[in-house]
C-alpha cells in the first residue's frame, strides 16, 4: 500500500524516545497525510523539551503516565532503548491505545510471549515495528513467492553491516542495547521467518560469532538454520566488520529473487529464472519504488523515509478493525525472538530488560 492510510480521520501520535530513530520517524510520519505527531515523552525532560521544539511537537512530558493520560493521543510509538521496551509496553498495554513499538518488541522470547498475552489480555492493538515487512519492494517479493514464481524456496541467504558508531552514538550502552543481534541479526533472521513460513520453526539453529571486549554483547555473527521442508538459511551481520555486499538472495528451485543493497528497507530488487530470463515487472510496480517525499529533513538510517509506509499500515489496520499485523502476526514475532532468544544462548549471552520506572 501507499504511504497513506484510507481513513479521512487524522490519527494523533504520542512518542516516548528522543533517539535517532525518532528523529527519522518524525520526519517519515510528515508523508503520511492522516498522522501527526502531538506530544514527544522522554525520562530527561530538559532533553526532550529541547529535541520537541527542534521537531516541531508543542507538547512535552516527562514520564509515560502522563502521555497515556492525553486523551487526544490515538496511537503510541514507542523507539527508547532494547532494555525498556519491556517495561513500557507493559505499563502502556492497558491504556488501550494503539501501540507500534521499534524493533525487538523485547529482549527474548520470554518477554516477547508476556507481552503478546498482555495486549490480547487488554484488546490492544500491538504491532512490532519491523518496517521492512511494509516497504512495497517486501510487499511485491511476498507476492511473487506467494505465486510460486521461483518455485520451492530452497536457500535463502543474506549479508548486512551497519557501523557500531551509527547504531550506538551513546558509547556507554552495554549488554541488550548494543547487541549486534537485536539491532541487526533481526532483519536476516525475520526474511528466513517471512520465506520460509513462521508456522515451520527451524529443525537446526547454528550460530557462532564475535563478543564485545566485556562479553556483554555481540558485534558480528554467523547463522545457519535448517527447516523440516529441507530448507536453508545463511546469514550473517555485523556492527564492526564490513561484509562483501549487503545483499538477499532467495533461491527457488526455478529461480532466484535478489534484493541488493540495503534489503531491509529496500528500492528495488530482480528476478532471474533458470531458463536465464528475468522475471517482467509492471509500471506499477516501478513507481512503488521511489520512496515518500519529505522535505527540509536530513535523515539518519538508510531510506528512513520509508518507515512512513509502517505507519500507514499500522493505521490501515487500526482502521480495518485489526489488533495484529497480518504481514508480521504477533506469532511471528514470538516465533522470531524464539529463534533470536537461542542464537543469543549459542553465543554465551542472555539478554533480559530493565525493569526502571517509566
Amino acid at each position: 500500500m501507499s504511504s497513506d492510510s484510507s481513513s479521512n480521520k487524522t490519527w494523533n501520535w504520542g512518542v516516548y524516545g528522543t533517539g535517532r530513530i525518532t528523529h527519522d520517524f518524525l520526519g517519515a510520519i510528515q508523508s503520511v497525510t492522516n498522522a501527526r505527531v502531538l506530544a514527544i515523552c522522554g525520562t530527561d525532560f530538559e532533553h526532550t523539551k529541547k529535541f520537541a521544539s527542534e521537531h516541531g511537537v508543542a507538547r512535552v512530558y516527562g514520564k509515560l503516565a502522563e502521555l497515556l493520560d492525553d486523551s487526544e493521543i490515538d496511537f503510541l510509538y514507542i523507539s527508547t532503548i532494547h532494555s525498556r521496551h519491556k517495561r513500557v509496553l507493559l505499563d502502556s498495554i492497558p491504556s488501550k491505545k494503539h501501540i507500534l513499538c521499534e524493533k525487538p518488541l523485547t529482549c527474548n522470547a520470554s518477554e516477547t510471549r508476556e507481552v503478546v498475552e498482555a495486549a490480547r489480555k487488554h484488546g490492544c492493538f500491538l504491532m512490532e515495528a519491523l518496517w521492512s515487512r511494509y516497504f512495497p519492494i517486501v510487499l511485491q517479493v511476498r507476492g511473487l513467492l506467494l505465486d510460486s514464481v521461483i518455485g520451492d524456496v530452497q536457500v535463502v541467504s543474506a549479508n548486512m553491516s551497519v557501523e557500531s558508531e551509527l547504531l550506538h552514538p551513546m558509547a556507554n550502552k552495554k549488554g541488550p542495547d548494543h547487541s549486534a543481534l537485536l539491532d541487526l541479526g533481526i532483519y536476516p533472521i525475520s526474511f528466513a521467518a517471512m520465506v520460509f513460513g513462521y508456522e515451520q520453526k527451524p529443525s537446526l539453529v547454528k550460530a557462532f560469532g564475535f563478543l564485545s571486549e566485556d562479553d556483554s554483547y555481540d558485534v558480528s555473527t554467523f547463522v545457519h538454520l535448517e527447516y523440516p521442508n529441507g530448507g536453508q538459511a545463511f546469514l550473517s551481520y555485523s556492527s564492526t566488520y564490513p561484509v562483501s555486499s549487503d545483499l538477499l538472495v532467495i533461491q527457488g528451485s526455478k529461480g532466484t529473487i535478489t534484493i541488493p543493497g540495503a534489503f531491509w528497507c529496500p528500492t528495488s530488487y530482480s528476478v532471474c529464472l533458470k531458463d536465464g530470463t528475468r522475471y517482467k515487472r509492471g509500471a506499477e510496480t516501478d513507481r512503488d519504488m521511489e520512496l515518500p517525499n519529505v522535505k527540509g529533513h536530513t535523515f539518519n538510517y538508510t531510506n528512513s523515509q520509508g518507515l512512513a509506509y509502517e505507519i500507514a499500515y499500522a493505521q490501515h489496520l487500526v482502521e480495518t478493525g485489526r489488533l495484529e499485523s497480518d504481514q508480521e502476526p504477533l506469532d511471528e514475532t514470538i516465533a522470531i525472538s524464539e529463534i533470536m532468544t537461542e542464537v543469543s544462548r549459542q553465543l554465551g549471552l542472555n539478554f533480559t530488560s530493565e525493569d526502571r520506572s517509566t
